[in-house]
């Protein structure tokens, strides 16, 4: 009994160092991009990304902010299994920099959508099958690419940005079909919510847009923390 409480504190205690790392890591990894990778195809890096004398982010608060949300992940993520710890984490470190990116800048780097995508491989033994990554793929960015351009066509604005399409595609290869599913109804919940909260406010107005990554972050991360266990028993 007491060595299944102290194999069970380390690996929580050990999943939490990692969530730390992982963090901290985020926001140096932003703060050293290079400022290619936070421009639009076709343009020039902006004075403030070629300016390296501050930090884009500070450590304080949003390190301490990504740790804590990624450690609530991965004590979750390392008792399902250490495969989908290792995928997982590196899922969700790559959505925690793309979210530092697309709330700061706009931005959702290329290279980091190849990471969220090179992560799905590690999925491939908690999916249905191959096909079911693939339909995820088409559903993801089939869906995004479709409001978009629906947006673009009635509303002569762009509604979902070319990032949010393709990291929604490379969710649909991680998650499988249900799962990119899952996290587009969680995102469009979680961002309605807070829209309306900052309409509530007189922060935000019908004219302006908020940045999709942080919520997909946030809704990736109850996903596979949560649902995804729950669907799991479901099916079984």
């Amino acid at each position: 009994m007491i060595d299944e409480i102290i194999f069970t504190l380390g690996k929580s205690m050990g999943a939490a160092l990692v969530a730390v790392l992982a963090g901290f890591s985020a926001v140096a990894i932003f703060n050293g991009m290079p400022p290619g990778w936070l421009t639009d195809y076709g343009e020039t890096p902006s004075d403030e990304l070629l300016d390296r004398s501050k930090p884009r982010v500070n450590r304080n608060p949003w390190a301490y902010i990504l740790s804590i949300v990624l450690a609530l992940a991965f004590i979750k993520f390392i008792f399902i299994d250490y495969r989908f710890f290792a995928c997982g984490a590196v899922l969700m470190w790559s959505l925690a920099v793309m979210a530092l990116a697309d709330a700061k800048y706009q931005i959702v780097p290329d290279q980091l959508i190849i990471l969220a995508f090179i992560s799905g491989f590690g999925f491939i033994p908690f999916v249905d099958s191959w096909k079911d990554q693939m339909l995820g793929l088409i559903i993801g960015g089939g869906v995004m690419f479709l409001i978009s351009a629906i947006a673009k066509l009635v509303m002569k604005q762009m509604a979902v940005g070319g990032g949010d399409v393709k990291l929604f595609g490379a969710l649909g290869i991680c998650l499988g079909a249900k799962g990119v599913i899952a996290v587009m109804v969680l995102t469009c919940i979680i961002m309605g919510i807070h829209a309306l909260f900052k309409m509530g406010k007189r922060e935000l107005s019908l004219k302006d847009s908020l940045p999709m990554v942080p919520y997909i972050f946030v809704s990736t991360g109850l996903y596979l923390s949560i649902i995804w266990e729950i669907q799991l028993n479901l099916e079984i």
